[in-house]
């Protein structure tokens, strides 16, 4: 079995207690993100059911790991794995990270207005943007945060 759903428990690493899932929040192509809370802290569960490919899934699984163990950056824009869970009896992983504040709307949906943001918005969502990715470059998780090399001539 590998499908994980609502009334389902993880386990985190460190903590032999259980993490209830809860709704699903939302899917993507490689997870579906579930609702959970732990000592009253609203959080969600980024669960990865196997892929058609044994050396994606470990690889994903290396990196994930990784992000955990270095911590996030020191800025807040990132919604920061916080620890692997697992499920027994299910081959898939994931982790658990917070929530994504009910204030918050995502790019697609920003894009999908039919009010565009003001300029002021956009330039403040931009150096917004630049500051957290800044904060990237202190811990270096992966290629997502470092610069790229320019094309060779």
């Amino acid at each position: 079995m590998t499908d994980l759903g609502k009334g389902d428990s993880v386990y985190m690493r460190s903590s032999s207690r259980p993490l209830l899932v809860g709704e699903r929040l939302g899917r993507g192509g490689q997870g579906v993100v579930f609702g959970t809370e732990m000592n009253g802290r609203q959080l969600a569960i980024k669960w990865y059911p196997p892929s058609p490919s044994p050396s994606f899934d470990t690889v994903m699984r290396a990196s994930i790991t990784r992000l955990v163990e270095i911590g996030r950056p020191r800025s807040p824009a990132f919604i920061w794995p916080i620890e692997m869970v697992s499920s027994p009896g299910r081959s898939g992983f994931g982790y658990v990270m917070p929530r994504l504040e009910q204030r918050f709307i995502t790019c697609m949906q920003m894009i999908s207005r039919s009010e565009s943001p003001s300029f002021d918005i956009k330039i403040r969502i931009g150096l917004n943007l630049v500051d957290a990715f800044a904060s990237c470059r202190r811990i270096r998780p992966s290629r997502w945060c470092q610069p790229t090399s320019p094309p060779a001539p």
